[in-house]
């Protein structure tokens, strides 16, 4: 496992990483201050080989779990032609992800996503938008599949 920033990095009770994870808080980026802040609830999951990078604030809820290979980020680089990719600026929004979540295998949570609880996210998924609580995601981009009706107790599609 890999921890850069670790002083920015808040893990709750009970919280298992497993193997190759990379979470990394971006302190600064080309001379500007950026302080990022990760935030891992108890009693969550991250599976081998997941990447979560924050230049601002990712908060992760409680009992959810994000399966392998799994790709978080609160920040994209712009890209202006000409420039190396490297030397652009960040696009930084904040991500949320709420309490009982599953997060698919491969899938990718974008800057500016904010999950609801109960969400799942299918395998490969790419969440480029928010979505509300008791819902399944998928595809690329995500959209919603089911919603979860709590007067039948059931999964019904989109």
């Amino acid at each position: 496992m890999r921890l850069i920033g670790k002083t920015r990095i808040f893990i709750g009770d009970n919280v298992t990483i497993l193997n190759n994870a990379r979470l990394e808080t971006i302190r600064e980026w080309k001379g500007t201050i950026l302080n990022g802040i990760l935030k891992i609830g108890d009693n969550t999951s991250i599976e081998q080989s997941c990447h979560i990078v924050s230049a601002k604030e990712i908060e992760i809820g409680h009992d959810s779990v994000f399966s392998a290979y799994v790709y978080v980020s609160d920040c994209a680089h712009g890209y202006d032609i000409g420039d190396s990719i490297m030397d652009s600026q960040l696009d930084i929004k904040p991500v949320k992800i709420g309490n009982h979540c599953f997060v698919g295998i491969g899938s990718c949570i974008m800057p500016g996503v904010s999950l609801g609880d109960n969400v799942v996210v299918g395998a490969n998924s790419v969440v480029t938008k928010s979505f509300s609580d008791n819902c399944m995601i998928a595809g690329s981009p995500a959209k919603m599949i089911k919603k979860y009706d709590e007067a039948t107790r059931i999964w019904v599609k989109c």
